[in-house]
């Protein structure tokens, strides 16, 4: 229970507020991670599944069923299942997740923006790619040139900028291929 209010009676809390829900974007998960989270059957009059488009520049990279994604958004991961409100999320370098039939699929993604709704989710990115299509060795040279340009004193204020972004880049394939490749790009959770 909250604060009384003006006549001195209890104000109760919404359900779930508390503990660690309070700013928390709905359709995420406060405490434990996303991918914790276990998909739970949908409501009445929601689609039972999400349809996935992944889209780059050259390709339409995924297009299929899911049960739940995960994205990086520029303020942290939204997990999103059937029936999520619908929303523009601004994606930051970082892993998208896609849980189907139990499994989950990795991938490697720019910046972009995911947009979602109820039964779709639409994610658009300069660039995505499976951890068996990572060059490790690729990547870590892009890592290499981007921190010796930043350590440059004579290096420009936008060459810094473009930089850091590229470390960012470079940091997350660099991830989803020595974390995901072994699998695949596939796991078992849960």
């Amino acid at each position: 229970m909250a604060d009384p209010d003006a006549r001195g009676a209890p104000i109760a809390e919404p359900k779930g507020a508390g503990a660690g829900t309070a700013g928390v974007p709905a359709g995420r998960a406060a405490s434990a991670p996303a991918e914790a989270a276990a998909p739970a059957a949908p409501a009445p009059g929601l689609p039972s599944s999400l349809h996935v488009h992944i889209v780059t520049p050259y390709d339409l990279f995924h297009d299929g069923d899911a049960d739940m994604v995960v994205v990086t958004g520029t303020d942290g991961e939204y997990g999103v299942m059937a029936g999520h409100t619908p929303v523009v999320v601004a994606l930051a370098p970082g892993e998208i997740r896609i849980l189907h039939e139990g499994a989950w699929r990795i991938a490697a993604a720019s910046n972009g923006y995911a947009e979602i709704d109820r039964g779709r989710v639409t994610i658009v990115v300069t660039s995505a790619e499976w951890p068996e299509g990572i060059d490790a060795g690729r990547a870590q040279r892009a890592l290499d040139r981007a921190s010796v340009r930043i350590a440059d004193p004579l290096t420009a204020r936008e060459e810094i900028e473009r930089s850091k972004a590229g470390i960012r880049r470079a940091r997350v394939r660099l991830h989803v291929a020595s974390e995901h490749a072994k699998a695949g790009g596939a796991e078992r959770r849960g």
